[in-house]
């Protein structure tokens, strides 16, 4: 039988070993700063009717919402 407390050094190296290679992994292979997310929301809508005025409607709450 494989005895844990007789080889615990082994088990304290292996876990020193892997704490410093995940601290030390972004300088050795790099980060990725992209933001690649799908999904989202998007709305769609139709409009009849005054098509100007809507348009005039969407700007003004667009403005409102900056």
């Amino acid at each position: 039988m494989f005895s844990f407390v007789e080889n615990r050094f082994r088990f304290y190296g292996i876990a020193a070993a892997l704490v410093v290679f995940s601290l030390l992994s972004p300088w050795i292979f790099g980060t990725n700063k992209g933001i690649d997310m799908t999904g989202g929301i998007q709305i769609e809508y139709a409009v009849s009717g005054d098509r100007d005025a809507a348009l005039a409607k969407a700007r003004e709450l667009a403005e409102i919402l900056k």
